[in-house]
């Protein structure tokens, strides 16, 4: 008897040493992760967040960041909100929702956050885990092409110069401008 209580005691405690080994692993995991990850209730309480999320939005600690509420702070707009809410609600997760949330500084930060809802036993939600990643560089760059893209185009439509586009390998005309349609009796379609 004291042989089989004592393989059970170092069993134990072998499981707890496993347990607080796997825990530890998971938490510097989850606190040294470059993307942001979260755990927020559906009201917008903040339950966790790492570090990388607490700086993406400009907080000191997590402390400081869990005094804001999503759900009244966190989005630029209301309906953006409103639709994780409603998508995430309907499938269980949101998969590279983009979106629009405020900065402690109040500067806008563009995200794509894929997040999992958390139920309980009778199908309640509990809270959603999700990860965050800063797109805002790459949503300024996208705007940064469209504008350049725009001027492109009006300087070509509205050159008075005759204005001609040619791929060299094919020998074919790709384009030619109103000017220059004008200046050989040409029009667009011809």
């Amino acid at each position: 008897d004291i042989t089989e209580n004592r393989l059970a005691e170092k069993e134990i405690v072998q499981n707890k040493e496993l347990l607080e080994s796997s825990e530890k692993r998971f938490r510097l995991l989850y606190e040294n992760a470059k993307v942001g990850l979260y755990r927020t209730t559906p009201d917008g309480t903040i339950l966790l967040a790492n570090k990388a999320l607490v700086t993406m939005l400009g907080y000191q600690s997590f402390d400081e960041l869990a005094k804001m509420n999503v759900e009244q702070d966190g989005f630029e707009t209301p309906h953006q909100r409103k639709a994780f809410l409603e998508k995430i609600e309907q499938t269980g997760e949101v998969e590279n929702f983009e979106s629009t949330w405020i900065r402690q500084d109040r500067t806008p930060i563009f995200v794509k956050e894929s997040a999992l809802i958390i139920r309980d036993y009778n199908g309640n939600t509990l809270y959603y885990d999700g990860t965050v990643e800063d797109i805002t560089e790459l949503k300024q760059a996208e705007e940064a092409l469209r504008d350049s893209e725009e001027r492109y185009r009006l300087l070509f439509e509205r050159s008075a110069d005759g204005i001609l586009i040619a791929d060299v390998e094919t020998r074919t005309f790709k384009d030619a401008n109103p000017a220059l349609c004008r200046m050989l009796g040409y029009s667009k379609e011809s």
